[in-house]
């Protein structure tokens, strides 16, 4: 489900709730104590209406974090403060700030009506203690129901959401009031200033920077006191140098649609515009073949790697065929694989192209292509990282021993499920990673054995 089905939902729950809020207050008013009790105190319009926005609150949070999630594996934590952030930057995530953001935002409205309908609750402790006390409730729900992570992030957030409420409707407070207190204004609107120059240093910080995140770097350190590590590789304790590359970078939307025209246009087909979906990073086209069968073509916004999938390929058995087979059948949907790449066959009946250096050592491609064939003849799933690159300058980079010091502290990122009692180090060379700006940056391949089976880990050299 996504987001916005997700606050579509969300939405319809707290409509439902002031629906069945309004029913309740009601037959509570006009037949309980009207009628029955022969109470004579008017209801106020403005208190009920705030009542009812207030338990629409309640019904939307409860929708966004509970309702709407379906269970899945067992429960998690996540007991590390700020990894969300990590996560979010390292990753380069869009939908994880956004999810931030919104875990602030989603208690903003309990800061402000709490203290605007219940006036004995008017104290900023109050309110952190009842969003810390809410928060945590939900937090181990999700928990024992499998329906979330139970995180400490998330508590921050829901009970800094609070506080920036209760600041808003404490400002307005005093601004009503007949003395104007500069210093109290200013404190009451500290928790938004503070929250809105975090996030707006961290977006400057990153524009200002030269080079983009290499998202392969770790993003919560391994705990390796109960992990016997192992090396047999050499490794020189030298810092070095190695040449950056540049990439085309982010392509625009102009230049993405004319390549997914070009693309299907060779193979006889046309993209349907109304099935065109674009997200946070790339742009997925729909369009079918002559032969009537479904074509999907996912474009990403860095350099324009896509995949490519044939909706027909249930209908067909996969099949291995040799080097000059594949790259023919590849040529047949307009995709080019230099000559130099280094061909394999992997278990998964995958076909993979390697972009190698060139004899001198430099690089003028970069990346892999990995492609399925079928007994038809064709190709019906690519996936295309192989970008062209330019030099740009050489840099320091870390020393292999540098880099094995990292794997030794657990700042790397384990692809096996952890925890994992054995890693063992057998050779280490020289790889690159394309980072967040579309550059591509030096870094360390461990070929290394966890437990038994062959991993590659992947440490960032700059």
């Amino acid at each position: 489900m996504s987001i916005k089905d997700v606050a579509f939902v969300a939405v319809i729950l707290g409509v439902l709730g002031i629906l069945i809020l309004a029913m309740l207050i009601s037959l509570g008013y006009f037949v309980l104590y009207k009628r029955l009790m022969k109470g004579q105190k008017k209801l106020t319009l403005r208190r009920t209406a705030l009542q009812m926005l207030l338990i629409a609150c309640v019904f939307i949070v409860l929708g966004a974090t509970l309702l709407l999630r379906t269970a899945s594996g067992s429960g998690r934590t996540d007991l590390q403060p700020f990894s969300q952030y990590r996560s979010a930057w390292y990753n380069f995530s869009y939908p994880e700030w956004r999810n931030i953001v919104l875990n602030i935002a989603m208690f903003i409205p309990f800061g402000v009506l709490i203290p605007v309908l219940y006036p004995k609750l008017r104290a900023v402790w109050k309110i952190t203690a009842i969003c810390l006390v809410g928060t945590l409730l939900i937090e181990t729900t999700q928990l024992i129901t499998h329906r979330g992570i139970f995180a400490v992030d998330d508590i921050l957030h829901n009970v800094l959401g609070g506080v920036i409420g209760y600041g808003l409707f404490y400002f307005v407070f005093l601004l009503m009031g007949k003395r104007f207190q500069a210093g109290r204004l200013i404190a009451a609107l500290l928790p938004l200033l503070v929250t809105i120059a975090s996030f707006s240093g961290i977006y400057a910080y990153y524009q200002g920077k030269e080079y983009g995140i290499v998202t392969e770097t770790y993003i919560n350190r391994i705990d390796m006191k109960n992990i016997s590590l192992s090396n047999e590789a050499e490794l020189s304790d030298e810092p070095a140098e190695a040449l950056l590359y540049q990439t085309s970078g982010m392509a625009s939307q102009e230049q993405i649609h004319a390549f997914a025209d070009g693309f299907f246009s060779a193979i006889g087909a046309a993209p349907d515009e109304s099935l065109t979906q674009k997200h946070d990073r790339g742009t997925y086209f729909y369009a079918n073949s002559p032969a009537g069968d479904e074509l999907c073509l996912g474009v990403r916004n860095f350099a324009m790697t896509y995949t490519y999938e044939d909706f027909s390929a249930f209908q067909h058995e996969k099949a291995m065929p040799g080097e000059g087979e594949i790259r023919k059948q590849l040529d047949e949907l307009g995709i080019q694989v230099p000559e130099t790449a280094e061909f394999s066959q992997e278990k998964k009946s995958r076909n993979r192209f390697d972009a190698v250096p060139d004899p001198k050592g430099s690089l003028s491609m970069w990346g892999y292509l990995e492609c399925e064939s079928y007994d038809d003849g064709t190709i019906k799933y690519v996936e295309n990282n192989i970008v062209r690159c330019y030099p740009l300058k050489p840099a320091t980079i870390i020393s292999e021993q540098a880099a094995y010091e990292k794997i030794a502290k657990g700042m790397f990122r384990c692809g096996s499920q952890l925890p994992v009692a054995a890693l063992h180090v057998k050779a280490v060379g020289l790889t690159y990673c394309m980072d967040t700006k579309g550059f591509l940056q030096p870094a360390y391949c461990f070929q290394t054995e966890i437990d038994g089976q062959e991993q590659k880990l992947v440490i960032p050299a700059m």
